[in-house]
């Protein structure tokens, strides 16, 4: 998630560049190990990239239409033979611009969600109306959402905008959990990729605090090339490494256990808290049942 710096009407600058309709179909290498490729910039509804990340080709929707996100999750469910025990894996992220002169976060301006080599940009700047398909979508208690700093996320989802995500999973805690650490529950989702998948997650530095509500104020409201990339590629992080932890085995009781005083302060014992007993819990309990792996794709 992030949040750009605005100040009035300034922002804080980057050297970014616009998506040019004429690099179409041409695939442009980063040094980094990721590239980008324009599939079709011409479309009044959404546009559609491929970024690349090592190996991996994720096939980016991104648009402020309802109708295109209404697409895209009906071609996920149709994409679906049967939805896992343990749940069906999908990485969520968010993008907003935070007013500097009050510290005040303004409403969310992109989600971002992921499955398999799937990615949604919402723009929610811009946006015809919000899908009534996508609040059922992030309701669905047969999907896990997963993120860094998931939690946050949902809650600003629900204020914003009403939309309750039913069911996540903070990568930072179940990290800890799955690895048996104590150290990784707070870390940010470049150090959780590095730590579970041991690969390393490119950054765009000032991109983060780049204004996602106006995106390319040349280019139509557009999101920049960069802009798309960082989009895309937390959330299809996030999905990888919630992928990979959830269907690691639970660690043994010697790894991992509580003392009976720290038992009894679990929400889902004491009711006490905010979190939803069926959030942060999802992989861990269908894992205890003795399930095995499974390829939520």
């Amino acid at each position: 998630m992030a949040g750009a710096v605005r100040n009035g009407n300034a922002a804080m600058s980057s050297s970014t560049s616009s998506v040019d309709d004429s690099t179409n179909g041409e695939i442009q290498y980063h040094t980094d190990g990721t590239s980008f490729q324009v599939v079709d910039t011409k479309t009044e509804t959404h546009h559609t990239f491929n970024v690349g990340y090592n190996d991996d080709i994720i096939r980016t929707t991104v648009t402020p239409e309802a109708s295109i996100v209404d697409e895209w999750i009906e071609d996920l469910y149709a994409s679906i033979e049967e939805f896992p025990e343990e749940g069906l894996v999908v990485g969520l992220d968010i993008e907003w611009v935070r007013l500097q002169e009050t510290s005040q976060r303004n409403k969310i301006d992109v989600l971002q969600l992921c499955f398999d080599k799937q990615c949604l940009i919402f723009q929610f700047f811009g946006c015809d109306k919000v899908s009534e398909k996508l609040g059922n979508f992030l309701s669905d208690s047969r999907i896990v959402f997963v993120g860094s700093g998931i939690d946050k996320d949902a809650r600003k989802l629900f204020v914003d905008y009403d939309l309750f995500v039913a069911r996540s999973e903070d990568l930072g805690p179940l990290a800890d959990y799955k690895l048996g650490r104590k150290n990784l529950y707070k870390k940010n989702l470049k150090v959780l990729v590095e730590e579970v998948l041991g690969e390393k997650l490119p950054k765009y530095g000032a991109i983060t605090l780049s204004r996602w509500d106006i995106g390319d104020k040349y280019d139509k409201g557009h999101l920049r090339k960069e802009q798309v990339m960082h989009a895309c590629l937390d959330a299809y992080a996030s999905f990888r490494v919630g992928m990979d932890l959830i269907h690691r085995p639970d660690p043994s009781k010697r790894e991992f256990s509580y003392s009976n005083k720290d038992f009894k302060k679990l929400p889902q014992e004491t009711n006490q808290g905010t979190k939803a007993t069926n959030q942060g819990q999802g992989a861990r309990d269908a894992s205890s049942q003795g399930q095995g792996a499974r390829d939520a794709s």
